[in-house]
């Protein structure tokens, strides 16, 4: 049920997303592009590292959940700085 409901969550947010994307103008999609490839590529080498780091036994390990909240952290992150780049406020 919970994984339904998540599923559900992604296929709105997905949508939403799709909305935006289409009724956006230039400078904002440029921001869109700009926040997913920063995220993208902070997220992925901060993964490589915690992953290579948890299999040595230098830390410990993380629930979905958490991983979920750093990558919600992220993209708040990359998006004020996009959005900063750009004048945006």
């Amino acid at each position: 049920m919970v994984f339904g409901g998540v599923l559900l969550l992604v296929v709105v947010q997905s949508a939403a997303n799709l909305m935006l994307w289409r009724t956006a103008d230039e400078m904002l999609r440029r921001v869109m592009l700009e926040t997913s490839a920063l995220a993208f590529w902070s997220l992925q080498l901060g993964l490589f590292i915690y992953a290579a780091a948890e299999r040595l036994g230098l830390v410990g390990t993380i629930t979905a959940w958490g991983l979920m909240g750093i990558l919600m952290g992220v993209y708040f992150i990359a998006s004020a700085v996009a959005a900063a780049r750009r004048g945006l406020h």
